[in-house]
């Protein structure tokens, strides 16, 4: 059975409140474990989570905000996503917590 990366890219159109709502503050796309799709699994589309980052850099709050059409693999991205750490975003030198989105990509295996 073929393995894919599931490559969590962050969301362009992110809206955040405040001064702090720099992307360069923020930290990079993560990856999560190589996961089996199955070949019964339809895979309609990316799975996007909501989070917030803390002022530590680490994620809570995280739900599934758009289904990639298999839950299975919806909750493995949610439960991938407790392990990522962000460079916490910044206010007048002082880090605050903000709301993040996350895609993350799902690939079919080649026949």
């Amino acid at each position: 059975m073929k393995q894919l990366s599931a490559v969590i890219a962050l969301l362009i159109s992110v809206s955040v409140v405040g001064a702090y709502a720099q992307d360069q503050s923020i930290g990079r796309p993560d990856v999560c474990p190589k996961v089996s799709v199955r070949p019964w699994e339809t895979v309609v589309g990316p799975t996007v989570l909501a989070f917030r980052i803390t002022v530590e850099g680490t994620l809570k709050d995280i739900i599934v905000e758009k289904s990639s059409g298999v839950e299975r693999l919806d909750a493995m991205a949610a439960l991938c996503a407790t392990s990522w750490h962000y460079k916490p975003a910044v206010d007048k030198g002082v880090p605050v917590e903000i709301a993040w989105h996350a895609e993350i990509h799902w690939k079919q295996p080649e026949e």
